[in-house]
C-alpha cells in the first residue's frame, strides 16, 4: 500500500472502525510507559488478550499503520524484526528531554549579572554579548524598538508581566516571540513612513 498523508482519526476509523481508535490509542498508551518507547512482538499475546482481539488482527492493524503517514510527516507505527515503536513519541521524548538539559545549564548564564543600564529602559536586563548579540541577528534599530516595547509591557507591572520583572530578558526575544513580531511590525510600519529623525536615522518607537 502506498503512503498518503492523512488525519490519524479519520482514517483509522474508515479502515477499522471505532475499534482502530480503540487499537490505536491503546499501544500508545503501552508505548509511553515503556522506558525506551518501544514494545516487543512477543508482546503482543498479551496486549491482544487484553484488547479482546487475535494476535493476528493486531499485528496486521500494526502494519497497515505502518503504511500510514501522519499530516507532520510521521508514519503512525514503526517497527523491525523485533519491536514496533511510534517515531512522534520518541522525538517528542527526545525534545523534552533536551529542553530540560537546556534550562538547567543555561541558569547561570542568564542571571542579571554583568547586565549593562540599557537606555529608557529600566525594566530590560541584558548583558553586553546578548545586546550585540541580537543587534545582530536581528538589527539595531528592531531591537531598540523590541527593548522599548519590552520596557512599556514591563511597567505595566501586570499580573504576567511579573513573572518576569528583575530576570535576565535575553528569553523574550526569541525568533518566534509576541516581542520579535510586535518590533517588526512597527519597524516595517515606520520604514513604509519613511519616519527619520533629524540625523538621518530611523525613529524609534518610545510610547505604547
Amino acid at each position: 500500500m502506498k503512503e498518503i498523508d492523512v488525519n490519524i482519526l479519520p482514517v483509522l476509523q474508515k479502515k477499522f472502525g471505532y475499534a482502530g481508535l480503540g487499537y490505536y490509542l491503546e499501544l500508545m498508551s503501552e508505548l509511553k510507559m515503556k522506558p525506551n518507547h518501544m514494545l516487543e512482538f512477543s508482546e503482543l499475546g498479551r496486549l491482544a488478550a487484553e484488547m479482546k482481539t487475535s494476535r493476528k488482527k493486531l499485528e496486521q492493524f500494526i502494519d497497515c499503520c505502518i503504511q500510514i503517514t501522519s499530516d507532520d510527516g510521521y508514519k503512525l507505527l514503526n517497527r523491525n524484526e523485533k519491536y514496533f515503536w511510534s517515531d512522534r513519541i520518541l522525538v517528542k521524548e527526545y525534545l523534552s528531554k533536551n529542553r530540560n538539559c537546556t534550562k538547567v545549564s543555561g541558569r547561570k548564564k542568564l542571571s542579571l549579572e554583568n547586565c549593562i543600564k540599557m537606555e529608557n529602559a529600566v525594566n530590560v536586563h541584558l548583558t553586553k554579548e546578548q545586546l550585540e548579540r541580537l543587534n545582530k541577528r536581528f538589527g539595531v534599530i528592531l531591537i531598540k524598538n523590541a527593548i522599548n516595547i519590552l520596557d512599556k509591557w514591563l511597567q505595566r507591572n501586570s499580573r504576567r508581566a511579573k513573572k518576569y520583572l528583575n530576570k535576565n530578558s535575553y528569553p523574550q526575544f526569541r525568533a518566534d516571540s509576541w516581542l520579535i513580531k510586535a518590533a517588526k511590525q512597527l519597524t516595517e510600519c515606520l520604514c513604509a513612513s519613511q519616519i527619520n529623525t533629524p540625523d538621518g536615522t530611523m525613529l524609534v518607537y518610545k510610547v505604547l
